[in-house]
């Protein structure tokens, strides 16, 4: 968990890992713990699962529109994710933004 910055009160802890390793149960976990502690919690959804439910089918696009969708898809999670933290900047409270994946699960599924 890191501090956006030294003289902030928020916090940013990003959870990632595979399909169905628990990131979003953690997620509801620790905002119910820090919650618990009188913090203002975010949760950040994960981006990808936003647009996928939309109906994208990675079978079927082309290999310049997948390329083309990741960008899109991380350009829409830093603006996401930039909505979150300037909420938690302007609280009163210790906040902690829980991202469900963040940016750099992004960059793994680009080739290199």
């Amino acid at each position: 968990m890191a501090s956006i910055d030294n003289k902030s009160n928020v916090w940013r802890l990003v959870l990632t890992g595979g399909p169905c390793g628990g990131k979003t149960t953690g997620q509801a976990r620790l905002c119910t713990f820090f919650e618990n502690l009188g913090w203002k919690v975010y949760r950040v959804p994960e981006t990808a699962n936003i647009l996928l439910s939309g109906g994208v089918k990675f079978a079927d696009l082309s290999p310049e529109m997948a390329k083309e969708f990741q960008s899109n898809l991380l350009k829409t999670m830093l603006q996401i994710e930039d909505t979150f933290f300037d909420l938690a900047k302007k609280s009163n409270k210790k906040c902690l933004v829980i991202c469900d994946r963040g940016a750099m699960d992004a960059s793994a599924y680009i080739a290199r």
